[in-house]
């Protein structure tokens, strides 16, 4: 299977985690960054796939979903130190998953450093503000620290 294949079938998998068998995509993701080991791509959809799988798991297994999702996003940011959507994803990761809000904060930023979209400002918003930092969370989207303060729809969550 070439690389593309893979990608392809990881976008089906992420439009539906929770009717996928984890043990088997969770094997199926080993597989293809083992085949395509310097791939951004899919070292990135690896720990989508895995970070989904975690969010929906009542598992014991979901530190260790979490764990291999870390290290598969933090391998496509050694593969490419510039790969704005690793920092983002691990913000959100550290921030729902762990307490060190001090790491969801630092891939935030780093996010933000790198022009990152809309969801570097507002994860980093939210970081500052679970952490009593409020003042710090409005002025991430305020004019002159967010290119995305015009857009309410890009900064708007749910």
């Amino acid at each position: 299977m070439d690389e593309s294949k893979y990608i392809e079938r990881f976008d089906q998998l992420l439009l539906t985690p929770e009717i996928s068998p984890v043990r088997e995509s969770v094997a199926f993701t080993a597989k293809a960054v083992k085949e395509f080991p310097s791939s951004q791509e899919l070292w990135f959809l690896r720990g989508e796939l895995l970070a989904a799988y975690a969010t929906l798991s009542q598992t014991p297994d979901v530190q260790a979903l979490c764990d291999e999702a870390f290290a598969s996003y933090e391998r496509a940011i050694d593969i490419n130190p510039r790969f704005v959507e690793a920092y983002e994803s691990l913000g959100y990761l550290f921030n729902a998953f762990t307490d060190l809000h001090e790491k969801a904060e630092y891939y935030f930023r780093k996010a933000v450093h790198l022009e990152g979209g809309p969801d570097a400002y507002t994860g980093l918003a939210r970081v500052l503000a679970e952490q009593g930092n409020s003042e710090g969370a409005l002025d991430v989207l305020s004019c002159k620290e967010c290119p995305y303060s015009d857009d309410e729809s890009a900064i708007a969550q749910d």
